[in-house]
């Protein structure tokens, strides 16, 4: 007995071909590439995206604003900041959920860096309110450009003689 098989049949067992089970990951032809989105779709996540980064825009405008504003303005800078991280995580998350394209996520990144440096920045001077007080009313009467720079030299004096365990 011979283990070849007979003349006309071939030497491996013929196997029918694999079919993916229908689903959003499967590439149906009649139903275009899965990972491409209807245009409507596409609109609706480009108006939804806009909305989130009109948003961010304005935060980081009215932390800037704050942060130029005298003192009891400059609680905008934080409030703000803080607002526009919010937003932005929230944005982020929605990102990655919707597949935002990559614009939408560098431009993101860029308004938390931006609201994370004035959240940063306006959370010293609420926290050394005195001496951005006395640098506040300095700069106010400062004439020439050696008053500005001694009212800098007064204020970081201020700030580290204000921190505990510094000489």
């Amino acid at each position: 007995m011979s283990a070849s098989p007979p003349p006309g049949q071939p030497n491996q067992p013929v196997l029918p071909p694999v079919v993916p089970p229908p689903g959003k990951n499967s590439a149906d032809p009649r139903r275009g590439n899965p990972r491409q989105k209807d245009p409507q779709q596409q609109a609706a996540d480009a108006r939804y995206a806009s909305r989130f980064l009109g948003w961010l825009v304005l935060a980081i405008i009215l932390a800037w604003g704050g942060f130029q504003l005298p003192l009891p303005w400059k609680i905008i800078t934080p409030v703000a900041a803080l607002a526009g991280i919010a937003t932005a995580v929230v944005l982020f998350i929605q990102c990655v959920r919707r597949r935002l394209p990559v614009f939408i996520y560098i431009a993101t990144v860029l308004a938390t860096v931006c609201c994370g440096f004035f959240l940063l920045i306006g959370g010293f001077q609420l926290v050394f309110w005195e001496a951005t007080a006395e640098f506040d009313a300095c700069r106010e009467t400062a004439v020439t450009d050696r008053a500005l720079r001694q009212c800098a030299v007064d204020y970081e004096q201020r700030v580290i003689s204000s921190i505990p365990g510094s000489g």
